[in-house]
């Protein structure tokens, strides 16, 4: 992320989880991810939005979008917990599906 995309400007959207946000309980392994998820994404100079937590929740993508095509470095949507949850797997669908908690 800090070398060949911002070198060569290869826009990436980033879907990051947010683990152990601050003030969400969370497993004690993502303790120090929580506090500084956000410090490392501005220390790359990398932009960030929330996913939003109920339909639409990729309202906020343009911005994302329109970063990406004026510099042609990388977009960070940072997925908070809770934002979706399980599915149950349907016969033949061959992967998890998700869907948006309302």
């Amino acid at each position: 992320m800090t070398s060949l995309t911002w070198t060569f400007r290869l826009p990436q959207l980033l879907i990051v989880t947010w683990r152990a946000q601050r003030g969400v309980h969370d497993e004690p392994q993502h303790a120090l991810m929580g506090p500084i998820t956000p410090k490392m994404l501005e220390t790359m100079e990398i932009p960030w939005s929330c996913f939003l937590r109920k339909p639409p929740i990729l309202a906020g993508i343009g911005s994302g979008v329109a970063h990406m095509d004026s510099t042609g470095r990388p977009y960070a949507l940072v997925m908070q917990k809770g934002t979706v949850a399980p599915y149950a797997l349907r016969a033949g669908a061959g992967g998890l599906l998700v869907h948006v908690v309302p």
